[in-house]
């Protein structure tokens, strides 16, 4: 009866059983059908059993997929068919059989983070002299090192590849350019960083044979490493499967395509193997999971006489939104249209929808500028471009639109907002649930991110090591011990004041007079008490029992909500998604507890700290978000939306440079034309066409109505910018776009603003205090445009910070050039060898540091400095006014200060004045400067001399990059024009209004 429904080309599909067989699928055409149709008729027509048909799929719910619909179709015979995904198959024939893989049954799957320590002991055996990484912070490489390694083991490739490429690589190199040119440096700065990563990855192998650990990627490898060794187990195979079927083919990488290639190659037959292979070229949007769209014409150059058929009757899309979504994907010149001769894949819908172009009211017709509001009647299915006022407006007209389509029925499991990337999810999600719109949110979450979460994290950390102040002082500041903000403000200023430990102060609260000045000692004092019990009970407790312990004994699983301070003791409860996540954070423990018995709480938080360190941006600990309803309007990002469809679909930030343009090449440098056979031309293609081939996809989920929608204005901080519809739209045809508003802009500023810190009058009054004493700094004024709550927390409660490797470093470096002014003024400039003494003094006695890290950072300073002492300080006498000058001044009413940290004279007698400011950093352009904070700051000392009635005439304000590695110091000079003053004052009485009236929200 199925099969009576086919249409030709599918057809055509299902009885070509025999031989090598490619279909070309595209959106909502039926592969999955025509697939299981087939695995249905080589049962009816052969004498073949379920157990002699092998299926691969791309994904865990594409196996599950292919199994209903076989269910369906052949009964119980379904569960004798092999479905799986490739590596779920690798992993079968591991078990299969335990003799040919007993090492590898002896290995165990290497954590990603185990994996970043490998990579980062092979930089430390490495350093200092390692081109490869950034020496000050140089495990901020280890990502890209670990992407890069397993783009290496996802095509195949070994480490004696790496160095046969190498060889070729180099010789390459040396013909490009000539002898001492910068061109050459930089061609051999290559060669020498990919002769660097060979040898990360040399030993990342090495280590992981050592310790008998396995990555994702090795399973493959190592299956078919076992079947070119062991033939009978390859012959076995075969004989067992005599028909191989492989869905999104496209999606595979080099490894995949290169087992199937195996599994499908007779040496003792003469026949072609029954080897079917469906896929879309125009979908192929994994490439960043190394899957690679050359198989599919790999595929023909194998099999050249194979039938190609192409499934062009899309059951799922109107006709109107095939037409957009194939003029957009057409733009794509790496397509197989073009390169298999004769191929067309034009896609019509079986049902023909076409709208009317005038439907009255709620349509306009392209290139319209009728503003309406979102909810306005709809009567068309051509794809529509909506412009709002601004990216704070989208969330709220998306939620317009979906109200509007569930009063007309559509419900709203069947309506999809498909973004770029995770991060867009949320605050779409949180407008979605102060509007009560239900919502089916998936993909996973950053875990120690969570709110909650992120508590017990800062808990362990206090109980790690109780005397470090930030630790404990954190701790304090949780909102589950319910502390209040004026008391710890004020054991933090005491503590400051006394010079003695966070921890020794705190003993002390009994017997201190002083404690009576506290709003609530009994909450400190309970706080205290619990950080100090867990600390001493854990060399007699597990880890596990430790992290129960710091749940319980705390009452992080009592509080409310993530950000609600309620008492949990009046018998709040935890809300279920904060549950979640604190049940994620649990399990992961303990399953890492399981898995490796010798895991302690030392091991734990080492663990955490690479997870928290921004060093390591890449290494993330995440959750999927839980499914609390069936019946919710479904939000995820384009990736995930593959296989789905939806009767609305959304396309939110549909604007130039995002969904088009998005993707950079990777910041690793490795010869790829060599090394993986992409050439160059064809790479570059493919990187600025895989965009397309996302938003083709995303297009393609909706069955009735596409809508995209764009800000005219996108806002960053203080800045607000204009910005275009993507590229994508104009290439998609000519399409209606209108200008839309929120029904209500009056809720945009109410009912989604975060929830304000609780400040009583207590807190007032000592925030108060605090100001009478206070004076602005730019540093200061740049926590507040940043986040109004960082200010508070670290200029205005002063709650103690640990240094980063690159204040420290930035704080060696001025302590140099402070010495090296200071003696130009006394007329005996320090020779190098004093200035870089003074440079290694500080971190040898002013900083604690693990020797490895000074290590790092003196061979930084000994490379950069002498290149700075030649370029800048040598043989120099310039006529130094002050150096860390400390002003301070008053825009009328506003107190401000600033610490300069130079400031030259044009000659003795004159008040002509440079200002230079030392920047470690990497030299910034002359736009990074002004569109970041570093202008911001020379207008701020612009205005902090001409307010301090200092007799000096700033001429040009310098910012002095001193360099790093290979980087040549750089000087950008600017002048600051009175509009440009009068600009940033404006902007500092603005914060200062809402610093004095004790608002901590952001503009």
């Amino acid at each position: 009866m199925q099969y009576a429904r086919l249409n030709p080309e599918q057809r055509s599909a299902v009885d070509a059983i025999e031989g090598p067989v490619m279909v070309i699928a595209g959106p909502g055409t039926g592969k999955t059908q025509v697939t299981a149709l087939r695995v249905a008729n080589i049962l009816r027509k052969t004498h073949m059993r379920p157990s002699n048909i092998l299926c691969l799929t791309f994904s865990v719910s594409g196996v599950t997929a292919m199994r209903e619909r076989l269910r369906a179709l052949i009964g119980p015979d379904a569960y004798g068919v092999t479905i799986a995904t490739i590596h779920g198959f690798c992993n079968d024939i591991i078990a299969s059989h335990p003799v040919v893989f007993d090492t590898w049954s002896a290995l165990e799957k290497v954590s990603d983070v185990e994996r970043y320590r490998i990579v980062n002991r092979s930089i430390d055996a490495l350093l200092p002299d390692l081109a490869l990484v950034n020496q000050k912070n140089p495990y901020r490489r280890t990502r890209d090192i670990l992407d890069r390694i397993t783009q290496v083991k996802r095509e195949g490739k070994t480490f004696d590849d790496l160095t046969m490429t190498i060889s070729t690589f180099a010789q390459e190199m040396d013909e490009q350019s000539g002898v001492g040119t910068k061109a050459r440096e930089r061609d051999l700065l290559s060669v020498r960083r990919v002769r660097e990563f060979a040898e990360v990855f040399r030993q990342y192998q090495e280590t992981l044979e050592k310790t008998q650990r396995y990555d994702y990627e090795d399973m493959i490898l190592y299956v078919i490493r076992a079947l070119e060794e062991n033939e009978w187990l390859l012959q076995s195979l075969q004989e067992r499967y005599q028909y191989v079927l492989v869905d999104e083919f496209q999606d595979t990488n080099g490894a995949q395509c290169r087992l199937i290639n195996i599994l499908t190659t007779y040496q003792t037959l003469d026949h072609e193997p029954n080897l079917f292979v469906v896929g879309d070229d125009d979908q192929a949007i994994y490439r960043f999971q190394g899957a690679n769209l050359l198989n599919l014409l790999r595929f023909r150059e194998r099999f050249p006489h194979a039938p190609v058929i192409v499934l062009t009757v899309s059951y799922r899309c109107s006709q109107t939104i095939l037409d957009a979504a194939g003029s957009l994907i057409a733009k794509n010149t790496e397509r197989l249209v073009g390169k298999i001769p004769g191929l067309r894949k034009e896609l019509v819908a079986h049902m023909d929808s076409r709208p009317q172009r005038c439907h009255g009211e709620g349509f306009c017709e392209a290139k319209s500028s009728r503003t309406i509001t979102a909810g306005a009647p709809h009567h068309d299915t051509l794809p529509t471009l909506y412009h709002v006022p601004s990216d704070v407006a989208e969330p709220w007209v998306m939620a317009d639109i979906v109200e509007e389509r569930m009063r007309d029925r559509t419900k709203p499991q069947n309506i999809a907002i498909l973004t770029q990337t995770n991060a867009e999810l949320f605050p779409i999600a949180d407008v979605f649930r102060v509007r009560g719109i239900p919502i089916d949110m998936r993909g996973k979450v950053d875990l120690l991110s969570h709110p909650l979460v992120y508590q017990s994290l800062t808990i362990l950390r206090a109980i790690e090591n109780p005397l470090e102040n930030y630790r404990l002082a954190g701790a304090l500041a949780c909102a589950c011990f319910s502390c209040h903000p004026a008391d710890c403000g004020r054991l933090f200023a005491a503590q400051r004041e006394r010079k003695c430990a966070l921890h020794d102060l705190l003993l002390e609260l009994e017997r201190g007079e002083w404690c009576l000045q506290l709003h609530n000692a009994d909450l400190i004092i309970a706080a205290r008490d619990i950080l100090l019990d867990l600390h001493q009970k854990l060399p007699s407790r597990t880890v596990v029992e430790t992290l129960e312990r710091v749940l319980k004994d705390t009452g992080l699983l009592s509080l409310p909500t993530c950000h609600a301070e309620k008492n949990f003791s009046q018998g709040d409860t935890v809300d279920p998604l904060d549950f979640l996540s604190l049940q994620s954070f649990f399990d992961y423990v303990k399953y890492r507890a399981y898995e490796q018995p010798s895991y302690t709480f030392d091991v734990l938080m080492s663990d955490l700290d690479l997870y928290g360190n921004p060093e390591y941006q890449g290494l993330r600990l995440t959750y999927e978000m839980p499914h609390i309803t069936e019946n919710g309007v479904q939000l995820m990002t384009a990736h995930q939306s593959k296989g789905l469809e939806f009767d609305c679909v959304i396309l939110p930030n549909f604007r130039e440079g995002h969904w088009d343009r998005r993707r950079n090449p990777p910041s690793l440098m490795l010869p790829e034309h060599l090394l993986f056979g992409w050439e160059k031309e064809q790479k570059s293609f493919e990187q600025g066409q895989d965009e397309r081939r996302v938003c083709y996809v995303a297009m393609t989920r909706a069955r009735r109505e596409l809508l995209m929608i764009c800000s005219k204005e996108q806002t960053r901080g203080e800045k607000v910018r204009s910005v275009s519809p993507s590229a994508f739209f104009a290439e998609a045809g000519e399409l209606p776009e209108m200008d839309i508003s929120p029904k209500n802009p009056e809720l945009l500023s109410t009912l989604l603003r975060e929830p304000v810190r609780d400040i009583d009058e207590e807190f007032r009054s000592f925030l108060r205090e605090r100001l009478k004493s206070f004076m602005l700094s730019v540093t200061a004024l740049n926590h507040f445009l940043d986040d109004p709550k960082r200010f508070l927390t670290l200029d205005l409660l002063k709650t103690p910070q640990s240094k980063e490797a690159n204040l420290i470093y930035g704080n060696a470096v001025h302590t140099a050039l402070r010495q090296w002014g200071l003696s130009v003024q006394k007329g005996c400039p320090l020779s190098l060898e004093e200035f870089l003494r003074e440079f290694r003094r500080y971190l040898e006695e002013r900083e604690v540091l693990t020797p490895k890290k000074r290590e790092n950072l003196l061979h930084i300073g000994s490379t950069a400095l002498p290149r700075y002492y030649a370029k800048r300080l040598g043989g120099t006498m310039p006529t130094i006014h002050s150096v860390e000058k400390g002003i301070s001044a008053h825009l009328k009413d506003i107190p401000i200060k600033g610490l300069l940290d130079r400031i030259d004279l044009s000659h003795p007698d004159s008040s002509s004045a440079i200002l230079i400011d030392y920047k470690t950093g990497h030299p910034q352009t002359e736009k990074q400067i002004r569109d970041g904070d570093y202008f911001r700051q020379l207008t701020f000392y612009a205005l902090l001399l001409e307010h301090a009635h200092i007799p000096l005439e700033p001429r040009a304000f310098i910012l002095d990059f001193i360099g790093e590695r290979d980087e040549e110091p750089v000087e950008r000079s600017f002048v600051i024009t009175e509009r440009e003053k009068d600009d940033l004052q404006k902007l500092i009485r603005d914060v200062w209004r809402k610093i004095i009236a004790l608002d901590f929200t952001p503009f």
